[in-house]
């Protein structure tokens, strides 16, 4: 990645993925690795079986590895981290149908402490689209002698009457667990040493298996243990998780009526610092 940010010319590409048949044991072992205790997600009673809201990422390992490997984008993978996560779901998942995955570059924002590569995945069955997502990559500028900064997000200021209140204890090997269910095999997951190569103290546990952490929390504690409830989650990436961390998800009514409730969620961690903030997470009535 040049120093001078994110060429914006890169804006518009289109990544193909490939078509992921829905797999039950394949989902329950994202469970597993999310340490879920739904029993909804292990159930032999098909009508009862349910997927976990974050299982369709998975399905957008393959375009990802296209574009971090396709040289023309001339991306630093060791400089990237996950900013903001969103995903819109149309319906809830079915158990062995295929969906077929694309990917476009949406937009580039620059900041100060380097640029937001925003990445707009599509899961499709036929032309039904199942599900969306939109994902921001922060790039950080390199930096001589100084510690890399990360990009400011602004606090919410809405009151909180906290209604969930949940822990989850990260277990040892949980990002190396989480690597082999969902695909995501980022080298700061899994290697220690490469881990320390790009500015950090250690691996790091992947956004999106905290993100999981805290929507079982909701799911759980709001929606009855129905994951098939859940319409949109949003969160940011605020910082990083590490091994054998004890984390609290706190969630809070924002809106409520006869169709939907939207909660809002920040999950910290035991130094009381928040590792998702501005959450929220929609569930259908």
């Amino acid at each position: 990645m040049k120093e001078s940010g994110l060429d914006p010319n890169i804006v518009g590409r289109i990544y193909e993925g490939v078509t992921t048949t829905v797999d039950p044991e394949k989902t329950m072992t994202y469970a597993k690795a999310t340490n879920e205790t739904n029993p909804r997600y292990y159930e032999t009673d098909e009508n009862m079986f349910a997927i976990p809201p974050l299982f369709p990422v998975t399905m957008f390992i393959d375009p990802m590895i296209q574009i971090v490997s396709d040289e023309t984008l001339n991306l630093d993978i060791l400089r990237m981290v996950h900013g903001e996560q969103e995903i819109l779901y149309h319906r809830s998942l079915r158990p062995r149908e295929k969906i077929k995955t694309k990917v476009e570059l949406d937009s580039i924002d620059s900041k100060k402490a380097g640029d937001i590569l925003w990445a707009k995945m599509m899961g499709y069955t036929g032309e039904e689209l199942v599900f969306e997502m939109r994902a921001g990559l922060f790039f950080k500028k390199p930096t001589k002698g100084k510690k890399l900064s990360e990009p400011k997000i602004k606090e919410s200021s809405t009151e909180r009457e906290i209604v969930v209140k949940q822990q989850m204890k990260v277990t040892s090997d949980q990002s190396v667990r989480y690597a082999a269910a969902s695909g995501d095999e980022n080298p700061i997951h899994v290697d220690k040493e490469i881990a320390i190569a790009a500015g950090l103290p250690d691996i790091i546990l992947h956004g999106l298996c905290t993100l999981a952490f805290a929507t079982q929390a909701i799911v759980d504690n709001l929606a009855d243990g129905d994951p098939t409830r859940v319409k949109r989650i949003k969160t940011r990436f605020s910082k990083p998780v590490f091994m054998n961390d004890t984390l609290t998800t706190e969630g809070w009514i924002l809106e409520e009526n006869k169709a939907k409730k939207i909660v809002g969620f920040e999950t910290k961690n035991e130094a009381g610092e928040a590792v998702l903030k501005l959450g929220f997470i929609e569930l259908l009535k």
